[in-house]
């Protein structure tokens, strides 16, 4: 985890927050995290994420209802 951390935020690779995220899938308290690293994935280009977006949101999931859910998701992590 720490190593995907550190490519996460040192070099911003979707597939790093790809990482984050199944690492995260394992602990269910960590709901809010998955989110916030799955779509962070998805936004940086991650193609191993788009099945995983369809999972969590469903079919119909809207990119900009999700950018805006993404906004609200960092404000409630990191703006305590």
């Amino acid at each position: 985890m720490f190593y995907s951390l550190f490519m996460v935020e040192k070099y911003k690779l979707s597939d790093a927050y790809f990482d984050v995220y199944l690492i995260l899938q394992n602990n269910q308290m960590n709901n809010n995290l998955q989110k916030y690293y799955l779509l962070k994935a998805y936004a940086n280009g991650s193609e191993s994420a788009l099945s995983h977006m369809t999972e969590m949101f469903g079919e119909n999931y809207d990119s900009l209802q999700l950018v805006n859910y993404n906004k609200e998701l960092e404000q409630y992590l990191f703006d305590r």
